[in-house]
């Protein structure tokens, strides 16, 4: 590929220097490759410790609030204090790194419990739509066997129309009576 793209550009260069520049190009990119890298790296250590700063600071204002914790907190404070030189030492990213990762966990487990009230939601949901699947199923036999099995019967077939719409009529006015009581009985409440 490399040579046909030298054979395609106009040389004015000799062919050793053009591998030469080849190969410096090839390993700037790779030393840029390598940098961002590491800049990514050093992104992410940055936003863990703003994180954490942050974090600390919450924390010491609880804590200056109970002056029993506050004691505690200037005992412990050579651990947790960032030295006034730009770098952290290795102690001190260590218990960054073991605070966050504490943290996350406690983030990982309410994420667990809530994720488990959701699922005990969706289970009862469902159990409560196959409650109304059954009764519906319940209804649908119910009304087969009372209209359909006697529409069948050839001695009455005169009269199940009419059957039909009675009971279709009773169904009706049994709801609509039972819609005004309940409708009556929120009226009063």
């Amino acid at each position: 590929l490399t040579t046909d793209r030298k054979m395609s550009e106009p040389q004015l260069v000799s062919s050793g220097d053009s591998t030469d520049d080849e190969n410096q190009r090839i390993q700037l990119h790779q030393q840029v490759e390598e940098l961002r890298g590491f800049n990514e790296a050093l992104l992410a250590e940055n936003e863990m410790f703003e994180q954490f700063i942050i974090h600390s600071d919450k924390q010491n204002q609880k804590f200056s609030v109970d002056p029993q914790r506050n004691d505690k907190l200037k005992k412990g404070s050579s651990i947790r204090s960032i030295s006034q030189s730009r770098e952290l030492t290795i102690e001190q990213k260590l218990y960054v790194s073991e605070t966050a990762i504490k943290e996350a966990q406690k983030d990982l487990e309410q994420l667990r419990e809530r994720n488990m009230k959701t699922w005990d939601h969706y289970v009862s949901t469902l159990e409560e739509a196959k409650l109304c699947l059954e009764e519906i199923r319940k209804g649908k036999k119910e009304f087969e066997q009372k209209l359909l099995r006697r529409a069948n019967e050839k001695r009455l077939e005169m009269k199940e129309p009419e059957k039909l719409l009675l009971y279709i009529v009773d169904n009706i006015t049994k709801r609509t009576n039972i819609r005004s009581k309940y409708e009556n009985l929120f009226y009063f409440i």
